[in-house]
């Protein structure tokens, strides 16, 4: 009869590859400022197997080009992305979760160094029957110490009204 499905069965051994550890040989920079792009590509690894006439060391392009590894951040972090400030823990693996060596990457916040006029507000007359001018149309420049630039517009500014002038 055509209809009837024959089976045979047969069993299989997986046997759990024989590396033993994976340890970083040179790292990447671990000390940036917020907002800096994370850059992994100083990374190597050593992978160690109970026969040591296997163990490779491996470069980050070549831990990226082999599906054996894998790079995880605690936060989703990864090469050139924009660091948050706090503590970030980079993890590589190789083929199982306990086969891995992490990293931990330092972000200092980054601190306001200058502030500048970019654009003056729109309208400069304030008449004396009102204490806070209005801000419409500034635009400021901000400048921090990791070198990032960042316009601050007049929606996110305020006024503060002084006897002799007024500070922003």
């Amino acid at each position: 009869d055509k209809d009837t499905v024959l089976t045979a069965e047969f069993s299989v051994t997986v046997v759990r590859e024989d590396a033993v550890c994976i340890s970083t040989v040179t790292y990447p920079a671990t000390q940036y400022l917020e907002n800096q792009l994370l850059d992994l590509s100083a990374l190597s690894v050593l992978t160690e197997f109970s026969d040591s006439s296997k163990n490779k060391t491996l470069t980050f392009e070549d831990i990226v080009n082999d599906p054996d590894y894998i790079i995880t951040g605690c936060h989703g972090e990864m090469h050139g992305s924009a660091l948050k400030a706090g503590r970030h823990t980079i993890k590589i693996s190789y083929k199982y979760e306990d086969i891995s060596c992490i990293i931990d990457i330092d972000v200092t916040p980054r601190t306001l160094i200058s502030l500048k006029i970019k654009k003056l507000p729109d309208n400069l007359t304030v008449y004396s029957n009102k204490t806070v001018p209005a801000l419409d149309g500034l635009i400021l420049e901000a400048q921090y110490d990791n070198g990032e630039k960042e316009d601050i517009y007049h929606y996110s500014c305020e006024a503060v009204c002084d006897p002799s002038s007024f500070v922003i």
